[in-house]
């Protein structure tokens, strides 16, 4: 589903991705839908049975995570959803399989077994996750951003999904 967002300066888009131009860790915003998310991210193990298609059944995959908040509702260019924080562990990534922290696999692939479409960039991450229902579609918009995020790029990111046009 076609997306227009409004780019702060310092800010870049590449594909569905949109990324704050030399950050380390990287600070970014991904537009998916989720087929399923991690419950052991370190060893890509998703979770089963995965979740339904409804937001609430996404929101409620969620609260299986470590370190997950609670929800809270929101609109999104005036699509209604949910909204869950959760932070990435403080994982080794010479722990995890392949070094990669999974986070979540995307609804569109088909075929790729456990592999993650999207892992975590750091240990300690914080994500957050607007699910939307996008007339009968789900629609996930996941910020992501290390501990240390300054205060511009934590402005940089509601200025970003406050300007998100859907369709």
């Amino acid at each position: 589903m076609p997306v227009v967002v409004t780019l702060p300066p310092g800010w870049r888009s590449e594909d569905v991705f949109i990324l704050k131009s030399g950050s380390e860790p990287r600070i970014g915003i991904d537009f998916f839908d989720v087929a399923n998310i991690y419950v052991d991210g370190c060893q890509w193990k998703l979770l089963d049975p995965p979740p339904g298609d409804a937001v609430e059944d996404l929101v409620a995959a969620y609260g299986h995570l470590p370190g997950s908040a609670a929800a809270r509702d929101v609109s999104v260019d005036g699509f209604r959803g949910q909204r869950v924080r959760y932070r990435v562990p403080a994982y080794n990534p010479k722990d995890c399989r392949e070094g990669k922290y999974g986070l979540l696999q995307e609804d569109h692939l088909v075929g790729v077994g456990e592999a993650p479409s999207l892992w975590a960039q750091s240990p300690n991450r914080h994500n957050e996750a607007w699910i939307l229902d996008v007339e009968g579609t789900r629609l996930v918009i996941l910020a992501g951003y290390p501990p240390s995020i300054s205060a511009q790029d934590r402005a940089d990111i509601e200025t970003i999904i406050g300007s998100v046009e859907i369709g």
